[in-house]
């Protein structure tokens, strides 16, 4: 049982460090910690590796207590994730009540906090280099002989750490049974943010292509994607970037086009004029792309697994496809552009996972301490 002990009776006398993983990408886990700042908006906030130049940073560097510059690629950034650890330990909460951590690839959970503090840590996922083979990178089999003592290593920080955590927060079911599994804590599940609009509204008539947000990383099944595309001539946008750009380039055909990143306006407008988002992440964690589609009426086609597959009804806000391959996913496509769906339908299945019932839920949490 979660108790919070001896902290000041007044929840305005409480200090709060927000202590985020990395602002190296703008992702799902970047909303997360939108959306704490915006609960919180006194409470400092801390991160590890940051680029100078990037709008993630632009954004938060007036909150910024504590960071660390890093001007190199993100390819670069995860071999520097075993020395992150140093930085976390040396970090000063001596002044904070209550550590809110948004923790996954880079362990901001890992955090020393003062003795009369507490810690909630919001978990994505359990670092995925650590507990499975999913890794963003081709990696020869010396190499993995190489590093293995390392990640050995790492892991038991990372369970140590997660032993000493008040109360977990997960993403996600699918991220409840990992935290379980791994670390053998319970956690209490609450949904992401997803900026949901309040009402729903008309989706353009005629629409000719389908479209892929997110990260650019080896674990989000774009070949797949685009395989599929291009084997029913069907034009494709991919919007993001990241360390796996320049191999799907080699996938170039003319149905295909890399947007890069673009701002929030033209992403919704893109999502709003799609047939559907194509997603197929064998692991997700939670999946705040295909959430944000249907908010705006955009149906989904998936693979049906982990985290998507608690937010996606087959049939009513999207299709599954069970098999991961080619064919199956073609195959899904050719029945989806057969259906319809409601647009109004699908922005009230979404309602359930916007950022005001996020905020409520958090601060209903960190309100039990007064």
């Amino acid at each position: 049982m979660f108790s919070y002990g001896k902290l000041p009776e007044n929840m305005k006398e409480i200090k709060i460090a927000i202590i985020h993983d990395a602002l190296l990408e703008n992702g799902g886990s970047e909303q997360v910690l939108s959306a704490l700042c915006e609960a919180f908006p006194k409470a400092d906030l801390f991160t590890s590796l940051v680029r100078e130049n990037s709008l993630i940073y632009q954004k938060y560097k007036k909150r910024l207590k504590s960071y660390l510059l890093f001007p190199f690629p993100s390819k670069v950034a995860s071999w520097c994730k075993p020395f992150v650890i140093l930085y976390w330990w040396s970090l000063n909460l001596s002044a904070y009540h209550l550590i809110l951590s948004s923790s996954h690839s880079y362990s901001a959970k890992s955090v020393r906090i003062p003795q009369k503090a507490k810690h909630i840590c919001y978990c994505h996922t359990p670092p995925r280099y650590l507990y499975s083979q999913e890794t963003e990178y081709d990696l020869s089999h010396l190499w993995q002989i190489v590093i293995r003592p390392f990640v050995c290593l790492m892991r038991v920080q990372d369970y140590l750490a997660a032993q000493r955590v008040d109360l977990f927060i997960a993403n996600s079911a699918t991220v409840k049974k990992r935290i379980l599994k791994y670390y053998h804590r319970n956690a209490k599940i609450i949904f992401p943010p997803v900026d949901i609009p309040k009402s729903s509204s008309k989706r353009p008539k005629t629409s000719n292509y389908y479209l892929y947000v997110g990260r650019l990383t080896k674990t989000k099944g774009l070949e797949l994607i685009i395989k599929a595309c291009i084997t029913t001539h069907r034009k494709l946008y991919i919007i993001g970037d990241g360390s796996y750009k320049q191999k799907l380039l080699n996938f170039a055909s003319p149905q295909i086009e890399f947007l890069g990143y673009v701002s929030e306006k033209k992403k919704k407008k893109y999502i709003k004029g799609a047939k559907a988002i194509l997603f197929a992440s064998l692991n997700e964690d939670f999946g705040i792309v295909p959430v944000e589609a249907i908010g705006l009426g955009t149906p989904v086609i998936a693979y049906r697994a982990s985290g998507v597959a608690e937010t996606i009804k087959h049939g009513r806000t999207g299709l599954f496809f069970e098999e991961y391959s080619n064919d199956a996913m073609v195959r899904t496509i050719h029945q989806f552009e057969k259906l319809h769906f409601r647009s109004d339908y699908l922005h009230q299945e979404a309602l359930k996972y916007s950022k005001v019932s996020f905020i409520k839920k958090i601060k209903a949490v960190v309100n039990k301490i007064g």
